[in-house]
């Protein structure tokens, strides 16, 4: 809440100290009103995009104390489940630059379940495994990622959005690939549903909401026509979410790749996952396991899943 800041001015957005007891109460209420209506928040990040100019100035070190010694009491004392995450730097590599100033505190890392990094660099999966080596034991997701037409597309991206174009769907998919096959456990997009227009959209400027501010969402409902599109988006992030489930551990694939992305898994069932991205025109390839083999023709630009 604002008024738990020194200010909305720039430099100025930290919580005062003497509200960080409020803070941890007012998570505590919020989480406990939403269980009182069936739903159970499992992870708890208390800030977005910290130590930045936009949403808010304060520091890791900061949310250190604010975790340690205000919502985990608060948490124990009102006997709430909840675990804690650490992170959702504004991409992935201001991330391995920022969160080890707390991780780096053997005693503070006990209590963070997952660091979570945003994707706004769009293609810095090597720092995705550098925090990989550095915290093997702590899950990595990346937790927030879309197009904005604002101020996030990428080099070469699109040029507006929403994107109805099923191409677009393969950047996302070598995304959600190489994030994972870098170290990430977890991988979510930002808009799960919006309109034609890439809206609707909060304008607030002094929160870092931008006017117009279209982005693309994963699903596109058109207002006016009541038609709904499934992005290419969709499908590449389906064949992760509907195959590779909960519980799930990457297993070792190798081969000669070409212009083939790919990663397999153990479900936690026994099944085993490969998850294929063509990235080129039709190609064939070969798939062993157990000395067993099988031939396959990967379509030109797709995804394809094979499940035993």
């Amino acid at each position: 809440p604002d008024w738990m800041l020194y200010s909305l001015k720039k430099g100025e957005k930290h919580i005062k100290p003497e509200y960080y007891n409020a803070l941890a109460k007012y998570f505590a209420l919020y989480i406990k009103a939403y269980k009182f209506e069936g739903i159970n928040i499992d992870y708890l990040s208390p800030l977005n995009e910290p130590d930045n100019g936009w949403y808010t100035n304060v520091t890791y070190e900061a949310i250190r104390d604010i975790t340690w010694h205000h919502i985990l009491p608060v948490f124990r004392k009102e006997n709430i489940s909840t675990r804690i995450q650490l992170g959702e730097a504004v991409n992935r590599s201001e991330g391995l630059k920022k969160i080890p100033a707390v991780m780096d505190d053997p005693e503070f890392r006990q209590a963070i379940s997952t660091i979570t990094v945003h994707g706004y660099d769009w293609n810095r999966f090597d720092a995705i495994a550098e925090l990989h080596k550095k915290y093997p034991d702590i899950p990595i997701w990346m937790s927030e990622v879309c197009y904005a037409q604002a101020s996030n597309i990428p080099p070469h991206g699109p040029r507006k959005v929403p994107v109805y174009d099923f191409s677009d769907g393969q950047s996302w998919g070598n995304m959600i690939m190489n994030d994972i096959k870098s170290g990430a456990s977890g991988w979510i997009y930002w808009n799960m549903i919006l309109d034609e227009n890439g809206g609707p959209w909060l304008v607030s400027k002094e929160h870092g909401n931008p006017e117009n501010n279209a982005q693309h969402p994963v699903v596109i409902i058109n207002r006016q026509t009541k038609q709904v599109h499934y992005t290419g988006l969709y499908y590449y992030l389906a064949h992760f979410s509907k195959f590779v489930r909960p519980g799930a551990y990457r297993i070792k694939a190798t081969g000669n790749p070409g212009k083939l992305n790919f990663a397999a898994f153990l479900n936690s069932n026994g099944k085993k996952v490969l998850v294929v991205i063509n990235n080129d025109k039709k190609t064939e390839g070969s798939i062993r396991w157990n000395n067993q083999e099988m031939v396959y023709t990967f379509p030109a630009h797709s995804v394809t899943t094979l499940v035993w």
